[in-house]
C-alpha cells in the first residue's frame, strides 16, 4: 500500500468527476472499525473537538492536534504515536506547511525545544514529549515560531483524545498511562497485535488482463441482478444506464469467478464505483464489495474519497483478493479539515501486509 502516491493519483484526476457528498453526514465523534477478517482486536477512530485519534488492529494509536478554526490560515499539526506493550514509548512529530528549515516551540511561553525540519516535518525529542504530557491535563499553550511567524496548536480536545489512547491500550490505572495512572499491573496493559498477512492469490494472466467490456445485450441482462445488491440512491447510474452512458467492465480473477465493475455514482471531486464478485456465465452473485471504490489494479481494489475540494480530510480503504472473496486490507479516515492536502498524516485504523 502506497499511501502517498494513490493520493497524489487522487489529486491529480479528481477534478474530472463531481460531489454526492459522500462526507455529508456528520463524522461521528467515535465509531470501532471492525474488519472483514475475524481479528481479535478492532480498530478505532474518534475525534473531539481540535484533536482525533485512530488506532489500528496491531494496537498502535496515533493522536493528531491541529490549530483551532480561526487560526485555519496558519496550518500546524503535532502527531503522538504509541505502540501497544507496557514499556513503549510516546513519539512526537510536528508539521507545518512552510519550507523552513529550523524553528523554535514554545510550551507555556516557555522554549521546549529547537526544531529541525525536514520537508516541513520536524521530530520532538523525548524529553520534549514528557513535558508536554506531564501538563496535558491543564490547559496549555502551544506555538511554533519563526522570525515574526507565528503558529498555534489548539490544546482542545487533547487530554480527550490521550484518555481514549489510554484506555484502547489498557493502560488506565497503571503506570504506564499518559494521564489515567495509577498502581495496577502493567501485565493488563494490550500487547501489540501480529499485523495480518494477505495473499493475492491470482495467476500472473489474470492479475494483468484487461477489463473486457460487455455488449449492450450482455449489459441489459445483468443489470437486473446488480439492482438487487444496492439501492437507487447509492448508485442512480445503475438504475439509469443509458443517461450515465454505463459500460460493465469484467476482470478476470480465476478460472471461476470474475469481478464486475459498474459506475455507481458522480460528482465535483468524489465518484463512486461498484464491484462484485461473479460466475463467470454472470449469473450469480458471489460478493458485493462495495458501491463507492474509485479502482481495481493487481487484485486489489481501493477507493478514496475526500471530504472536500482541497483534500484536506481524506479516507481511503482497500481491500485485497485472497483466492475466494475480497478482504478488507487498509482503512484510513481522516476527519478534521485543517488545511493540509491529503491530510497531515497518515493515521490507519486498519493494517496488513499485502504480498
Amino acid at each position: 500500500m502506497n499511501f502517498r502516491c494513490n493520493l497524489k493519483i487522487l489529486l491529480a484526476i479528481s477534478g474530472l468527476f463531481g460531489s454526492v457528498g459522500i462526507f455529508a453526514a456528520p463524522i461521528t465523534a467515535e465509531k470501532t472499525i471492525a474488519s472483514s477478517q475475524s481479528t481479535a482486536l478492532q480498530g478505532l477512530y474518534f475525534q473531539h473537538q481540535d484533536w482525533e485519534l485512530a488506532c489500528d488492529n496491531t494496537g498502535t494509536c496515533r493522536a493528531a492536534g491541529y490549530q483551532s478554526d480561526d487560526d485555519f490560515e496558519q496550518p500546524i499539526s503535532m502527531l503522538l504515536t504509541r505502540q501497544a506493550g507496557a514499556k513503549s514509548a510516546v513519539q512526537g512529530q510536528l508539521q507545518i506547511q512552510e519550507d523552513i528549515a529550523q524553528a523554535t516551540l514554545f510550551l507555556n511561553g516557555r522554549t521546549l525545544q529547537q526544531l529541525n525540519f525536514h520537508e516541513s516535518i520536524a521530530n520532538l525529542s523525548a524529553a520534549s514529549v514528557q513535558k508536554l504530557l506531564a501538563q496535558a491535563r491543564q490547559h496549555v499553550v502551544i506555538e511554533l515560531k519563526y522570525g515574526q511567524q507565528r503558529w498555534k496548536l489548539s490544546d482542545a480536545g487533547m487530554s480527550a483524545v490521550l484518555l481514549k489512547m489510554d484506555e484502547f491500550q489498557k493502560r488506565v490505572g497503571t503506570d504506564s498511562a499518559i494521564l489515567a495512572k495509577g498502581n495496577q499491573a502493567s501485565t493488563q496493559v494490550l500487547k501489540a497485535q501480529a499485523m495480518p498477512k494477505i495473499n493475492i492469490l491470482m495467476q500472473p494472466q489474470h492479475r494483468t488482463a484487461k477489463a473486457q467490456v460487455l455488449t449492450a445485450a450482455s449489459a441489459e441482462k445483468l443489470y437486473p441482478i446488480l439492482q438487487k445488491t444496492v439501492d437507487r440512491e447509492d448508485c442512480y447510474m445503475l438504475f439509469e444506464p443509458e443517461q450515465a452512458e454505463q459500460q460493465i467492465h469484467i476482470y478476470p480473477l480465476n478460472q471461476d469467478s470474475v469481478l464486475v465493475e459498474a459506475s455507481c455514482w458522480r460528482g465535483a471531486y468524489n465518484w463512486g464505483v461498484a464491484y462484485w464478485v461473479m460466475d463467470k456465465k454472470l449469473q450469480k452473485i458471489q460478493q458485493f464489495v462495495t458501491d463507492s471504490a474509485s479502482e481495481f489494479s493487481n487484485g486489489q481494489i481501493f477507493a478514496y474519497q475526500k471530504g472536500r475540494g482541497i483534500g484536506d480530510c481524506f479516507s481511503q480503504i482497500e481491500w485485497a483478493w485472497n483466492g475466494q472473496q475480497f478482504v478488507k486490507s487498509y482503512q484510513f479516515d481522516a476527519g478534521q479539515c485543517k488545511g493540509f492536502a491529503g491530510s497531515a498524516w497518515e493515521m490507519p485504523s486498519f493494517v496488513s501486509k499485502v504480498e
